[in-house]
């Protein structure tokens, strides 16, 4: 089981922590409910205040790196689709990048190779973060979003990335409307 603990001031559809000892205490929580992995980012997957990539290193390192200390067996994911923030987190103890918005800086997949980490390949139609496309449109969006997504495989096995370590998310919603989804 996974649990998603986002580390923004905004409402998301998962769980919303002001503080690092809220969070703490979700994330103690997933572990005794029977969480293997929990999915840690630091900016809402959708619309909303701009996040510096400062601030989002400060939500999420120290945040990454307590979660390693109490659980030293649980697999982290970072949610980011910001090197710097990938690599920081790696660093300090994320097992795997969760580059939700599908290699936009094509550079957090070089970062899941070279520490090791595994890698989630994500289907968003090519719009950038933080977005909620209008009206979005595919010929054939199943046809589309498996050519994208084996695109991204072959990336990330040439940037290095361990086969094992791969990962598919179709993305429900991420440039989709709910009919795609």
């Amino acid at each position: 089981r996974n649990q998603n603990l986002a580390l923004d001031r905004a409402l998301t559809r998962y769980a919303v922590f002001l503080d690092d000892d809220v969070a703490l205490e979700a994330v103690e929580r997933a572990v005794a409910d029977g969480a293997d992995a929990v999915d840690i980012g630091g900016v809402k997957a959708g619309p909303g205040p701009e996040v510096s990539a400062a601030e989002e290193l400060a939500r999420v390192v120290p945040f990454v790196e307590a979660i390693r200390a109490a659980h030293p067996q649980l697999i982290i994911s970072v949610d980011t689709w910001r090197a710097d923030v990938a690599d920081a987190a790696c660093a300090v103890g994320a097992d795997l990048v969760n580059d939700a918005w599908a290699g936009h800086d094509p550079e957090v997949v070089a970062v899941a190779a070279s520490r090791g980490a595994a890698y989630i390949c994500a289907h968003t139609g090519g719009h950038p973060p933080r977005t909620d496309p209008h009206r979005v449109r595919y010929h054939d969006v199943v046809g589309q979003a498996v050519a994208d997504l084996l695109e991204q495989v072959e990336t990330a096995r040439a940037a290095g990335v361990r086969e094992d370590g791969l990962l598919i998310d179709a993305a429900q919603d991420f440039g989709k409307n709910t009919y795609h989804s």
